[in-house]
């Protein structure tokens, strides 16, 4: 198994620089390194990370990919863990109600084909940010949701 080479870099909503040492986030290979934590108030959760974890955000802003999402800020722990806070659109905060572990995978195309042939509960086509990353939400069939994530080919597709 081949590790993922990518580098997905984090910059400000608003601006292309910011205060921040470490603003990139490297991905090792297949495994979990991100965590979307849902909330009804991004604000009083933003605060609440800032003032007891001592973590800053890394970025804010609206969501702008994601069908399922309003806002969102992106923390990066010191374990290199990303933790971001979602906002769910109105219409879909029961779909968003516990934390929501993102697993990176090596080919984010074939594993979406995969879990579509063995009938899975796929909630999203691959959501493309047109940087050469993805992913697209699944939900297990205990009724657990979760996200699969990873490199896209560097060539439109057809899922987005």
């Amino acid at each position: 198994m081949n590790s993922i080479k990518s580098t997905m870099p984090i910059k400000d909503a608003t601006s292309e620089s910011f205060d921040s040492e470490d603003t990139s986030i490297t991905f090792k290979g297949e495994g979990i390194e991100w965590i979307l934590l849902p909330t009804s108030d991004l604000n009083l959760d933003l605060e609440f990370y800032e003032r007891t974890l001592k973590l800053k955000p890394l970025r804010t802003g609206k969501a702008k990919n994601d069908p399922f999402i309003d806002d969102y800020a992106i923390l990066k722990a010191p374990n290199g863990v990303v933790l971001e806070l979602v906002k769910p659109k109105l219409e879909h905060m029961d779909l968003f109600k516990y934390p929501i572990i993102c697993y990176t995978v090596e080919n984010l195309v074939e594993r979406y084909e995969l879990m579509r042939s063995q009938n899975e509960r796929l909630i999203s086509d691959i959501v493309d940010t047109h940087e050469t990353w993805g992913w697209f939400y699944v939900m297990s069939r205990s009724g657990t949701l979760f996200q699969l994530q990873g490199p896209l080919p560097k060539k439109n597709l057809s899922h987005s």
